[in-house]
């Protein structure tokens, strides 16, 4: 070390007696645009303990060095992360003895003065009129202070400040005293005149070191619906902190799994420390009964109930199945899925947690696969998961999907349910259309479930997945990914199939395919989401403006990933690239216009009869399909499409052949009137639902300038709030025709959204209660000022019904008229 440091021009040396070896690592992420040099006891994960790189820069980590030792070290910078906050112990004045040569000969000293023991140093210090102390903490009295810390998803996001100015970062480790470390880390940089930009970045990209508060994987896969984590913590003040973290950052049960080997010595306070667990779990070998009991009695003596204390003995290795039966009785990993994130979590503690803590995932994942195959073959399924058993456990009861259309009235889906069916899978936004289905169900005693809760279950199951998830034309992009991969025969669960295929399909090759949109409306999305790993996840859009909810429920998701699609078609998509890009993602393949900077470059959507001519580029190759979908938004999905297939293994002709004969999806502007009529307008349907996706496909028909007028006929939602956030999508057309509501005031609410984001009042039509298909059709008809050029869109739960039915009366209509008829 002292060669190493001779040979630095500048250097940063990390000592203390707590949390060194979080802040060592986090400095080396935080400097790694720097190319420095370091040696560190434990390293990042995914890095080397020891690396020489091409800067000046050398980051070590060291012990409180014995008082009679001589430390010939002279860093550029001392970082004192923590001694103690036992103010009256010997060996704190001993640490301080050792330390005060070597803080002597450092240009500057960091202390983290949120540490009593590192406060009492840093007044040493001081009054030997040390030329500069830095002081790192809680208030505004450090030179940089926390500023705040909240818990993400996962992680934590936080700002320092520091001179007035606040900067964010969002950090991979849990827990606020993460985050103040964090903040010493962010001071030590600052005295390299590293920005405060680079040094947040760096912060958010590092990934932390296994065993301090890392989640506990298997194969990439956690455990469904609870947080596994491992601490390497001795220290039993860091215990303490460990548990209050995990505390604060679920909103169940925290559960400590303690192997007491390496605690001789300091049983009462272990005990002390674990007492504000939730339940205690103790284990090890015979030959620590005794220490298991004395941490026992100190627990209990300091208010844990008896009844939340678990003692597991294990004769040898692995201690993995008594655990996880001790965790089972306690109702951890059973397969609830509403024990979701945020839930309970799990704390494994001790000289081996990370590995003790990999068992218990692997152990408890086989259990509750097992509960759960024995469940559905028993047909005792809890009822969100019941209705999947012919995917997971291949016992040929299938879902029923609602693929027929409710009639004009309101009357239920002509869906034939039977007892062989297991349950009932239905749109996200299902509405009242449904209720005799679902009431039909509730009879033969099946389970209703939405798409976006059966596809997340599915894809937590399944061995390959591809997810397609955003916030815009997710519904498309899924449709488009299962027609371009049909070939390869995989299992699907798509809300809106291509037409000719079902929504949902088991197949032979692995591969699952499912539609995640966001925000998640099934269930809370971290419940939603959290045990899905998928292997390609395709973005297909976020919109114009940044949803912060959707990007907290997005990103936990896509850094688990393994290869990450973004479609950058809005603004959103672009920053959510720039985030993974910052972040340092293996996996992120992008979709864009110019060829330099994108994997896929998008170079034609050409409007072609009932389609659109897509061309793309990829290594230097131009390849072509025909869309059956018009619209350029369309074509750019079917590009990020054609990316994701590529990842998931797919040849490059078999996905062009794919998205030209499956790439027909009723009700994404599908043209149900005949294209070389010049005297009927032209009828689409839409099944969207998102007042985002209705505005783009208003769009996408205004851009065509056919040079008439874009006609919309809409069902107005039930919900108040919905109605009008669809008026305001509506008011990009010409004329909007709001079909009959079940209450009137929520209808004439949709349409003043629609007059006050700036549609005229005279092209706006409310139609009366008791109208049916023969009257909007007439209605239509006398709209329709250029037959040939207008186009009427259809925006409602049963879409391509109900605009085949009025392509056929319009036409019968303005067919007679073109004749010299009436109409």
């Amino acid at each position: 070390m002292a060669r190493l440091m001779a040979g630095a021009a500048k250097s940063v040396v990390v000592t203390g007696r707590r949390s060194t070896q979080l802040a060592a690592a986090l400095t080396v992420g935080a400097l790694r645009h720097l190319d420095p040099s370091w040696d560190l006891r434990t390293p990042p994960k995914g890095l080397e303990s020891g690396h020489m790189g091409s800067g000046s820069l050398l980051i070590a980590e060291m012990p409180v060095p014995d008082p009679a030792d001589r430390v010939p070290y002279a860093p550029t910078v001392l970082l004192v992360t923590g001694l103690g906050d036992d103010l009256d112990t010997h060996d704190l004045e001993d640490d301080i003895a050792a330390l005060l040569p070597l803080a002597h000969r450092a240009r500057c000293v960091v202390v983290c003065d949120w540490d009593t023991g590192a406060r009492a140093f840093a007044a040493r210090l001081s009054a030997r009129n040390h030329p500069r102390v830095v002081t790192a903490g809680r208030d505004r009295h450090s030179t940089v202070y926390l500023a705040t810390a909240a818990r993400g998803s996962g992680t934590t996001r936080a700002a320092v400040a520091t001179g007035g100015a606040v900067h964010p970062f969002e950090l991979a480790v849990p827990g606020r005293r993460s985050a103040l470390t964090a903040a010493a880390v962010f001071a030590t940089c600052l005295e390299f005149g590293a920005q405060a930009g680079e040094i947040a970045a760096g912060i958010g990209r590092s990934p932390g070191i296994d065993g301090y508060l890392s989640v506990c994987t298997v194969g990439g896969r956690g455990l469904p619906g609870v947080a596994v984590l491992s601490s390497l913590a001795q220290h039993t003040d860091d215990v303490t902190g460990d548990l209050e973290d995990v505390l604060d950052l679920v909103d169940g049960r925290v559960v400590a799994v303690v192997d007491v080997a390496g605690y001789d010595g300091r049983a009462r306070d272990l005990g002390r420390a674990l007492a504000v667990a939730s339940h205690l779990v103790l284990a090890g070998e015979p030959r620590d009964r005794g220490l298991r009991r004395a941490v026992a009695d100190a627990a209990l003596a300091d208010g844990l109930p008896e009844d939340a204390l678990s003692i597991v003995e294990v004769e040898r290795e692995p201690y993995g199945p008594a655990l996880s039966e001790a965790l089972r009785d306690l109702g951890i990993g059973t397969g609830d899925p509403h024990g979701g994130v945020p839930g309970d979590a799990v704390l494994v503690l001790g000289r081996q947690a990370p590995l003790r803590g990999r068992q218990l995932v692997a152990d408890l994942r086989a259990v509750a696969a097992d509960l759960l195959e024995r469940a559905y073959l028993g047909g005792a399924a809890d009822p969100l998961m019941a209705g999947l058993a012919h995917y997971l456990t291949g016992s040929g009861r299938p879902p029923a999907f609602p693929t027929a259309e409710p009639d004009g009235d309101g009357a239920a889906p002509a869906v034939p349910l039977a007892a062989h069916h297991t349950s009932l899978v239905v749109p996200d936004a299902a509405t009242g259309h449904y209720q005799g289905l679902r009431g039909r169900a509730e009879e033969l005693g099946l389970p209703v479930l939405t798409y976006s809760t059966a596809a997340a279950l599915l894809a937590a199951r399944a061995k390959r997945t591809l997810v397609v998830t955003g916030t815009d034309t997710t519904l498309l992009g899924g449709a488009l990914a299962v027609g371009a991969l049909a070939h390869l025969d995989p299992s699907w669960i798509v809300e809106v199939p291509p037409d000719g295929l079902p929504a949902g399909h088991a197949g032979s090759s692995g591969l699952m395919i499912v539609t995640l949109p966001l925000p998640a409306p099934a269930l809370p999305a971290a419940a939603l989401l959290g045990p899905v790993v998928p292997d390609v996840l395709l973005v297909t859009g976020m919109g114009e403006e940044v949803d912060l909810q959707a990007f907290e429920d997005l990103m936990p998701l896509a850094r688990r990933s393994g290869r990450v699609v973004v479609c950058e078609v809005d603004a959103a998509s672009i920053e959510l690239r720039e985030r993974l890009f910052l972040e340092g993602h293996p996996g992120l393949v992008s979709v864009g216009y110019d060829e330099r900077d994108h994997d896929i470059a998008f170079l034609e959507a050409a409007p072609r009869r009932g389609g659109t001519a897509v061309r793309v580029k990829v290594n230097g190759f131009s390849h072509r399909w025909h869309l059956q979908v018009p619209g350029e938004d369309s074509a750019y999905v079917s590009a990020a499409v054609f990316a994701a297939g590529i990842e998931a293994g797919a040849r490059l002709k078999n996905l062009c052949a794919g998205l030209s004969e499956h790439s027909r999806v009723s009700g994404y502007l599908t043209v149900w009137s005949d294209p070389a009529a010049d005297t009927v307008p032209q009828v689409l349907s839409s099944l969207a639902w998102r007042p985002g996706d209705i505005a783009k496909d208003i769009s996408t028909l205004q851009g065509e300038a056919r040079g008439g007028q874009v006609i919309v006929v809409a069902d107005v939602p039930t919900d108040e709030a919905d109605a009008q956030s669809l008026g305001r999508a509506l008011a990009g057309a010409d004329r909007v025709v709001l079909r009959p509501a079940v209450d009137d005031l929520v209808q004439y609410a949709a349409g003043q959204a629609a007059v006050d984001a700036r549609l005229p009042m005279s092209a706006l039509t409310i139609m009366r209660t008791g109208s049916c298909e023969p009257d909007i059709a007439r209605l239509l008809a006398g709209l329709a000022t250029r037959p040939g050029r207008d186009q009427i869109l259809l925006v409602a739960p049963h879409a391509p019904r109900l605009a085949q039915n009025l392509a056929q009366r319009l036409t019968a209509l303005l067919g007679s008229a073109s004749q010299g008829e009436a109409p």
